[in-house]
């Protein structure tokens, strides 16, 4: 496969994104068009549609992998013991595939994010560098580690200092008003939108049956159901924030949100074991995490299947234009090569996946570090013109069509 350009690249994005919600579509092709690191975050499917990897890299493990790996694919989030941690936190794409598929997509992401940051290139390129470098050697220690408050440095650990003080409270105020049993969701168009009132209706009567059978978090009566507004890909796919009772005095936000099947099984990839997507991004979200967030279950009705978390007032990604210095980007980077390595190592010998000796194998070599920029590099470059055909395309014809 070659990466497609010109009319069939909008043709293609038109034709994934059928079914969407218009409203939020709009919102998805306007980020989409204001830029290349956007659009990136947008087009896994592209990506993996494109050019496929050299054969070096090809033959690299099969683990279990995030499937979407870029630079805002890490952040924050308090897990179920309550601590908050800097991690990998986006599963949608999740399958088994080639090591490879993730440190191509990162460092591809990398080189993109380049042109839109306050750092110099050949900075990003020190960086893309000190990531594999990482990647290899934690890989070759064999050991998945974590990263928490108390083991963070750098920009990660001031930015996990500054989200634990943040409670459920301030959650909150922020986006709901009133209190009690009136206590609604502020839809400012942002974070969410009203929803209908037949989808408020279904979402309810949802909740209601599954907290029966204990299969939410939350233990009082659906107070407020929205339409959210979060992520790039996902956007315009049905996605809900649900305000719940939590016992007498006290309320809590939920997310609940659909899945689509990965796109890296045009690639090669395993979606794995579970009968749906949903099951599928939960499994392979607690497997690579070293703790999953708070409320994490996958849930379902007669005709969807359903990923419901609760919505946390400690998520966050790091801003990379707010590092203080430049020589705190290679660091970062090195973290995020690590953090990678561990979550590749905790799916090793699973589900069919690879051995860790294999990995381990693998990560002491270093032949295919070179190869992994080559292959970002020819993933940037198609990028770059796929965006380009994207935003010359005419927007009221994408929205007609989609």
């Amino acid at each position: 496969m070659t990466s497609a350009t010109g009319p069939e690249v909008v043709k293609q994005i038109i034709n994934h994104d059928q079914g969407r919600d218009p409203q939020r579509l709009a919102l998805k092709y306007a980020k989409m068009r204001s830029s290349p690191f956007a659009f990136l975050r947008a087009t896994a499917f592209l990506y993996f549609a494109g050019e496929p990897l050299p054969e070096k890299l090809a033959h690299s493990p099969r683990s279990w992998l995030c499937g979407d790996l870029h630079l805002e694919n890490f952040g924050s989030y308090r897990g179920a013991n309550g601590l908050v941690y800097f991690d990998i936190n986006d599963f949608d794409e999740g399958s088994l595939a080639p090591v490879a598929w993730d440190l191509s997509r990162l460092v591809s992401s990398m080189l993109v994010a380049a042109a839109e940051s306050v750092w110099p290139a050949q900075n990003w390129l020190l960086a893309a560098k000190a990531y594999l470098h990482a990647y290899s050697q934690a890989l070759a220690n064999g050991k998945p580690l974590w990263i928490e408050r108390r083991t963070a440095k750098g920009p990660i650990r001031r930015l996990l200092r500054q989200l634990a003080r943040r409670s459920q409270r301030d959650l909150l105020k922020m986006r709901t008003q009133g209190s009690g049993a009136r206590r609604k969701i502020i839809n400012d168009g942002t974070h969410s939108l009203p929803a209908s009132p037949a989808d408020q209706k279904r979402i309810a009567a949802l909740l209601a049956n599954w907290q029966k059978n204990g299969a939410t978090p939350g233990n009082g009566r659906v107070l407020d159901v929205a339409r959210r507004i979060a992520g790039t890909s996902s956007l315009g796919m049905e996605r809900f924030v649900i305000l719940v009772r939590d016992g007498k005095d006290s309320a809590l936000l939920l997310d609940l949100k659909t899945e689509a099947h990965p796109a890296s099984l045009v690639a090669g990839g395993l979606a794995g074991p579970w009968s749906t997507d949903a099951q599928r991004t939960v499994a392979i979200q607690t497997m690579m995490q070293a703790i999953s967030p708070a409320g994490l279950r996958s849930v379902h009705s007669q005709h969807q299947n359903y990923v419901l978390r609760e919505l946390q007032p400690t998520e966050d990604r790091l801003n990379i234009n707010h590092l203080r210095k430049v020589e705190e980007l290679a660091a970062f980077a090195a973290e995020l090569g690590e953090i990678t390595a561990w979550a590749h190592l905790r799916g090793a010998g699973r589900h069919g996946a690879e051995s860790v000796e294999a990995l381990i194998a693998f990560g002491k070599r270093r032949d295919w570090q070179s190869a992994v920029l080559a292959h970002a590099r020819q993933a940037k470059a198609a990028l770059l013109a796929q965006h380009r055909d994207f935003a010359g395309a005419d927007s009221d014809l994408l929205l007609a069509k989609g």
